[in-house]
């Protein structure tokens, strides 16, 4: 496979999976309010620090991107979502949930990143058809994660072996999307640095 396709594979993968976490608190708002105790306004809280962490964060990853190159950054950006994702998921505070959500929620960074590696490495006559492919699969990822795969899979019903039955006394469905996805994050992370090349023009 050509560096160029599996540039394209890992970005579109990576976006894709961001999103699902960036837009994966949406779901269980009822499920965590009522676990912590939470407000409308305490809500609204962790909802708007979300969204307004994620255009600050593009702004900095951007230069970092042109700095260290779209497969370092992919990678540390997918690690640091991961490791608080899981942070998040085994929170027992509002404070520790609410800090550590926000830093999960900059996987909605991941589209700067990715963009550039695409463009990098696709000539002008297949650009169009590459980045169609990534932002359309890509952007896909928020109706994964609010709407269809993260609140069937993990519904008001679910038990978890690692949460609610299991050794941890506490509610199951929420905290294990955030916990999956948190891993599916590092796996991501890892996966992008090791089979990813920097730009072809470096």
């Amino acid at each position: 496979m050509k560096d160029k396709h599996k540039t394209l594979i890992m970005a579109t993968i990576m976006f894709n999976l961001g999103f699902v976490i960036w837009f994966s608190f949406a779901p269980f708002t009822g499920e965590i309010a009522e676990e912590f105790s939470l407000s409308v306004a305490d809500l609204g809280i962790v909802a708007s620090a979300a969204i307004i962490a994620v255009p600050l964060g593009r702004i900095i990853i951007g230069p970092l991107t042109d700095r260290y190159g779209a497969d370092v950054t992919a990678s540390a950006t997918m690690l640091l979502v991961g490791t608080f994702a899981i942070l998040s998921a085994f929170s027992q505070t509002y404070e520790v949930f609410t800090a550590s959500r926000i830093v999960a929620s900059l996987a909605g960074i991941t589209f700067v990143v990715g963009i550039q590696h695409v463009s990098e490495w696709f000539e002008e006559d297949e650009l169009g058809t590459a980045e169609g492919i990534y932002a359309g699969i890509g952007n896909a990822g928020a109706g994964l994660g609010a709407y269809l795969t993260l609140p069937r899979i993990f519904g008001e019903n679910y038990v978890d072996p690692i949460f609610g039955s299991g050794f941890l006394a506490v509610s199951s469905n929420w905290r294990a999307a955030f916990f999956y996805t948190g891993v599916l994050a590092l796996i991501v992370g890892v996966c992008y640095y090791l089979f990813t090349e920097p730009a072809k023009s470096k």
